[in-house]
């Protein structure tokens, strides 16, 4: 390559990725990092507290109530809250969180969707019980299958402009197969 053919090159790419960043082209891959945060405005700021000592209670379809560790799962610990806890209280990715930020309006209309629309969108209840069923190779004809898991976590909520009016609360997430609970399952 000549050197004036390594000089277009290199003004070509500068243009294309500073071209990006001066856009806000968060999807384009020279420009985006998943560590980019997003604040949003709102009345408190949830921080969950991870008990890492308690495991996921679940209900199978023949009424027994199974714990769920991240050794059952065979999935590392960190791991295990982040694809479990984090999915359950709908903590998304943040690759999720991030995409789906207020853009530009010419950046909702290059994908074709409606101002304010979300670029991703997932129901993580679903993808947990479908995951979660399918590390332990149940199918859903099993009595064995999954059909709710619960989560639990201390959840600080922080009111904005105010230091002295936040609490901590125990917060308690189930995520159902269908819409029917049986009725055995206790909250304890």
């Amino acid at each position: 390559m000549s050197r004036r053919a390594v000089n277009v090159l290199l003004v070509t790419h500068l243009l294309v990725a500073w071209g990006a960043v001066a856009l806000r082209v968060d999807l384009f891959p020279l420009t985006w990092a998943p560590m980019y945060s997003v604040r949003e405005q709102g009345g408190t700021v949830d921080v969950p507290q991870w008990d890492r000592s308690r495991p996921l209670r679940a209900l199978r379809r023949d009424g027994e109530v199974e714990l769920l560790t991240e050794t059952s799962l065979n999935i590392p610990l960190l791991s295990f809250w982040r694809l479990y806890y984090e999915r359950a209280f709908g903590r998304p990715p943040n690759t999720h969180h991030h995409g789906n930020a207020p853009m530009e309006p010419w950046c909702y209309a290059l994908r074709g969707l409606a101002p304010g629309q979300a670029l991703y969108d997932a129901d993580w209840s679903r993808r947990i019980l479908t995951s979660v069923n399918a590390t332990l190779e149940r199918e859903p004809a099993d009595p064995a299958f999954i059909v709710a898991v619960e989560a639990q976590a201390t959840v600080a909520h922080f009111a904005e402009g105010d230091p002295d009016d936040w609490w901590k609360t125990e917060e308690r997430v189930r995520l159902r197969w269908n819409e029917r609970w049986s009725e055995g399952w206790s909250h304890e």
